[in-house]
């Protein structure tokens, strides 16, 4: 939207991929694109693990040879999420990550918006889940779009669904403004940078804290 004002998360990055710290100066890819439909929770958990605990993309990605606490964070998804996280499932995984969750349950996007702007400005990542008609999906949100005055207008996303965006540290637009045009369960559009989009309603969000210590087994 014209006039609006973007603001990241802490550490992210967008020279040509999106990108996060790794230590000593170093930066490694951030978008890590989901294997299975239903995975959108642990994936977008674990680019949060990425971003806050400054683990490489190896350790989290390569289930041959994981190590815990990822080798145990895999086996859950594999055994227990192959239909879909909610909000308790999110907590257990983020458990074994020594991540730590904070969820607010609500359907308003205003509520939404102050939260995520709030989490974003302390450098904690938001999480956030929304409905279409044919799903349900959690997202990590990267930014946060405002206006003049300081008020949320749109989340903006780093979707694991969604193709790794380039100069953007972003590949979707979900917005806090209801469309006029829509039912009025899914009244808020998303627009992503491929030129998809589709219409929903907020379920809850989730702010990961950046006060996470990193647990590497020795």
């Amino acid at each position: 939207m014209a006039g609006d004002q973007h603001h990241f998360v802490a550490g992210i990055r967008a020279i040509w991929e999106v990108e996060a710290p790794l230590g000593n100066g170093r930066f490694q890819p951030l978008h890590m694109a989901q294997e299975d439909r239903d995975w959108c929770g642990p994936f977008a958990l674990s680019q949060v693990a990425l971003l806050l605990q400054g683990w490489s993309r190896q350790a989290v990605t390569n289930r041959q040879t994981a190590r815990d606490p990822w080798r145990s964070f895999w086996n859950r998804v594999e055994a227990e999420f192959n239909n879909g996280t909610d909000e308790s499932d999110l907590t257990i995984l983020a458990g074994l990550l020594s991540l730590r969750l904070e969820v607010t349950k609500t359907s308003s996007a205003r509520r939404i918006g102050a939260v995520a702007r709030e989490a974003v400005k302390s450098g904690d990542v938001p999480l956030v889940r929304s409905t279409t008609a044919r799903w349900s999906h959690w997202s990590m949100v990267s930014g946060i779009a405002v206006d003049a005055d300081g008020v949320p207008t749109a989340l903006l996303l780093l979707d694991t669904s969604l193709d790794a965006p380039h100069v953007a540290p972003y590949n979707a637009r979900q917005q806090l403004q209801p469309s006029r045009s829509t039912a009025a369960e899914f009244r808020y559009e998303c627009h992503a940078l491929d030129g998809s989009r589709w219409r929903a309603r907020f379920d809850s969000i989730v702010v990961v804290r950046r006060d996470n210590p990193r647990e590497v087994e020795s």
